[in-house]
C-alpha cells in the first residue's frame, strides 16, 4: 500500500498534507496545505509525535506492568503449553 500524503487531515486546520517531496515514498516529510505543520515519515509510516514521546509510554507502562504476564506472579496458567493447546486443538 502506498502512502497518500491527502489521507491526512490536519488536526489543527483541517487541511488536507501533501509531501515535501513528491517522489517521496518511505521516507521523507508531510506538510500541512493550511497550517505548514511538518511531519517526518519513517519506514512510510508518518510520525505525529516525537520518538521519545512515543518510546516513553510504552516503556512507562512496561515498567509498571512488567510482571502482569507472569504466571508465577498472577497465580494463572496463561501461558503455558496446556494453555495453549486448549485453545489451539494443536
Amino acid at each position: 500500500m502506498t502512502l497518500n500524503a491527502e489521507n491526512f487531515i490536519g488536526t489543527s486546520c483541517g487541511s488536507p498534507y501533501s509531501f515535501a517531496d513528491e517522489t517521496v515514498a518511505a521516507d521523507g516529510e508531510m506538510i500541512c496545505r493550511g497550517c505548514g505543520a511538518r511531519y517526518p515519515i519513517e519506514g512510510g509510516n508518518p510520525r505525529f509525535v516525537p520518538a521519545e514521546t512515543y518510546a516513553d509510554s510504552f516503556s512507562y507502562q512496561w515498567n509498571i506492568h512488567r510482571k502482569t504476564q507472569l504466571d508465577s506472579y498472577s497465580g494463572f496458567p496463561v501461558s503455558n503449553a496446556d494453555r495453549l493447546f486448549a485453545v489451539t486443538m494443536f
